[in-house]
C-alpha cells in the first residue's frame, strides 16, 4: 500500500465502517434490531443493483456455482450474520461488537482449512488460531451466570462473525466466474426479504410503537448507502490494487474508530479486559498470517 491514494481509500473505509457499528446503535433506539438490519438491506439492494447495471456488462451469475455462491452470501452473510449481529450489538458496546467481528479473519482461515482441499494447517497457525480465540473468550466471557441473566449480546455477535467466515469461505468453495459485486447485488434482495421474515416470525418484533422519524431514516440511509454500498465499492476497489490480506488489516483499525466514535457520541467506555481480548486477537493473526506480514513490512 504505497500509494497516497490507496491510504486515503484505506483510512476511509475504517472510518466508514467502524462508525457503522455506533449507528447501528443510535438506529435501534428507533427500529426493531432485526426490522432495522431489513431495512438497511432493502435500501442497499436497490444501491448496489443500480452500481452494477451501471458498471459491470455482465450483471447477473450465468452459472450454477454463481447462483450457489450468491445463495451463501444470502443465507450466511446477509440474513444468519445480520440478524444475531444487530439483536447482539443492542447490550454491547459499538467497539466490542468492532473487536469480536475483527475475530472473522482469523475463522475465515480455519473454516478455509477445513472445506477447501489445498489448505493443510501448521503447527504455528494453530497457535494462532487457538491465541485468537482466547482473546475472543475474555471478550465475550460467556459464563453461566451471563448466560442464566440473559446476557448473551457478544456471544451473538460471535455467532454472527463466525456465520459471515462461513459465507466467505463457501464462496471460495464455488469458485464462481462472476464478479463479488454481482453476487453481493443478487443476494442481498433475498437476503432482505429473509430479514423480514425473521423479524415477524422468527423474533417476532413489536412494531406498536414504530415512528418515521429524520434520525430513524438518516441511520438507514447511512449503513445501506455508506456503509454497504459505499463501503464496498472502496473495499473491491483496494482489493483490486493492494491484495486482499492489506485489506483484511482494515478488521483491525475498525474497533479503534468504533471506540473513539462511541464514546464521542455515545459517550460509551470499554473495559480493560475487552481491549487486552483485542490485542490477544492481533497476535493470533499475527502468528496466522505471519508470512503476509513479513512480505507486508519488507
Amino acid at each position: 500500500m504505497d500509494s497516497r491514494r490507496d491510504i486515503l481509500l484505506f483510512v476511509l473505509l475504517s472510518v466508514v465502517w467502524g462508525s457503522g457499528f455506533v449507528v447501528v446503535k443510535i438506529g435501534q433506539s428507533y427500529f426493531p434490531s432485526v426490522f432495522y438490519a431489513a431495512l438497511c438491506f432493502d435500501v442497499t439492494a436497490v444501491g448496489l443493483f443500480a452500481y452494477v447495471l451501471t458498471v459491470h456488462d455482465q450483471w447477473r451469475p450465468r452459472t450454477r456455482r454463481g447462483w450457489f455462491a450468491a445463495g451463501a452470501i444470502a443465507l450466511f452473510t446477509v440474513t444468519i450474520y445480520n440478524s444475531f449481529f444487530f439483536v447482539g450489538q443492542r447490550g454491547a458496546p459499538s467497539a466490542v461488537g468492532a473487536i469480536v467481528l475483527s475475530f472473522i479473519p482469523l475463522i475465515t482461515a480455519l473454516f478455509a482449512r477445513l472445506l477447501i482441499p489445498d489448505r493443510r494447517f501448521a503447527v504455528v497457525e494453530v497457535v494462532g488460531l487457538l491465541v485468537g480465540l482466547a482473546g475472543v473468550a475474555l471478550i465475550v466471557r460467556p459464563t453461566p451466570a451471563t448466560i442464566a441473566t440473559g446476557d448473551v449480546s457478544r456471544l451473538l455477535i460471535l455467532v454472527a462473525a463466525t456465520s459471515n467466515a462461513l459465507g466467505g469461505v463457501l464462496v471460495q468453495r464455488f469458485d464462481p466466474p462472476a464478479s463479488t459485486p454481482v453476487l453481493l447485488a443478487w443476494a442481498t434482495p433475498p437476503g432482505g426479504i429473509a430479514l423480514h421474515f425473521v423479524s415477524l416470525f422468527v423474533v417476532r418484533e413489536s412494531y406498536g410503537d414504530l415512528s418515521v422519524t429524520v434520525p430513524g431514516v438518516l441511520a438507514v440511509a447511512y449503513l445501506a448507502l455508506l456503509v454497504n454500498v459505499g463501503g464496498y465499492m472502496v473495499f473491491f476497489t483496494l482489493l483490486r490494487r493492494v491484495g486482499a490480506f492489506e485489506v483484511s488489516l482494515v478488521n483491525y483499525l475498525q474497533p479503534i474508530v468504533a471506540a473513539v466514535v462511541g464514546w464521542l457520541v455515545l459517550r460509551e467506555g470499554l473495559d480493560p479486559v475487552s481491549v487486552v481480548g483485542f490485542v490477544v486477537i492481533v497476535a493470533g493473526f499475527a502468528l496466522v498470517k505471519r508470512d503476509q506480514l513479513r512480505s507486508f513490512f519488507q
